[in-house]
């Protein structure tokens, strides 16, 4: 349960066994996804934000605040419409969530079998919190910061502080039941409870950091829950053929689709990356 709750934020029976061997596979396994150094929870120094403003900075148009209310498509066309007004282009790239696609008006609806696999690729429920202390007290206990709960009360704590500079940084994950065990507390109740958690695992000190930052994934409009998404048992036996085939012209993409990396920012622009090849060959 532990694992599920990290990587996926759900319980293990709500998982395909086949989704979760195949996770496993395609990210390297459980050591390297859990890797602090240079695994799948390695420091991303630059900040993560980076990777969009790179990409965006190589776009010739970019548009935000601009929600898809509905898509209108043929076999050469489609016709996207936003709370800003509408576009048209040959080939359409949806990279969202089955969570939120399922929110999009499609005009002629997508086909069945591409809706009940929406229906049955749900999101898990992770909960985040950032802990800024005025020093790295845990270093200076010879503590390195990462925390591992077996006991359902929390997922992980990380210490995302860069050493060179000595910023003094815990960043806390709550996934599954742990993030269900905090969620619906008054955001007091929360703080003194991540606080006390992060206390009995590094010391009183860490009942006072300087700042105090936290991400409810289950009320975010635009992902409501886990970052990673996952199959629900039968999915892949029933539907596989259809994870990454195109709906006309649109093709799907998202971190949840990604071959490589599934979850993680570079399985992301893995399927980005895939999907475009799979337009540019069509025009070829």
């Amino acid at each position: 349960m532990r694992m599920t709750s990290a990587y996926y934020g759900a319980r293990a029976e709500q998982i395909s066994a086949l989704e979760a061997l195949c996770k496993l596979k395609y990210c390297g396994g459980p050591i390297f996804m859990s890797d602090v150094e240079t695994g799948g929870q390695s420091t991303h120094l630059v900040g993560s934000a980076a990777v969009s403003e790179g990409m965006m900075a190589e776009l010739e148009h970019v548009e935000l605040s601009s929600p898809v209310r509905k898509v209108e498509w043929s076999e050469n066309r489609v016709v996207v419409t936003t709370d800003r007004g509408t576009s048209s282009a040959r080939y359409l790239v949806c990279a969202v969530s089955p969570a939120m696609a399922s929110q999009i008006q499609f005009d002629p609806p997508l086909p069945a079998i591409r809706r009940q696999l929406h229906q049955r690729f749900p999101s898990g429920r992770y909960t985040k919190v950032v802990m800024i202390y005025d020093r790295p007290f845990w270093r200076e206990k010879n503590l390195n910061g990462n925390v591992i709960a077996t006991d359902g009360s929390l997922t992980s704590l990380y210490d995302m502080g860069d050493e060179t500079t000595e910023r003094p940084i815990i960043a806390g994950l709550f996934g599954g039941v742990a993030a269900q065990g905090i969620d619906e507390l008054s955001p007091q109740d929360r703080r003194s409870r991540v606080l006390g958690l992060a206390s009995r695992a590094l010391g009183p000190e860490a009942a006072k950091p300087e700042a105090y930052h936290e991400q409810i994934g289950a009320n975010e409009e635009w992902s409501a829950g886990a970052s990673s998404r996952f199959m629900v048992p039968g999915v892949i036996s029933t539907f596989g053929s259809q994870i990454r085939a195109s709906t006309g012209p649109i093709h799907w993409a998202g971190v949840h689709m990604a071959r490589e990396y599934r979850g993680y920012m570079e399985g992301a622009l893995i399927a980005g990356e895939d999907a475009a090849k799979a337009i540019l060959s069509l025009e070829a």
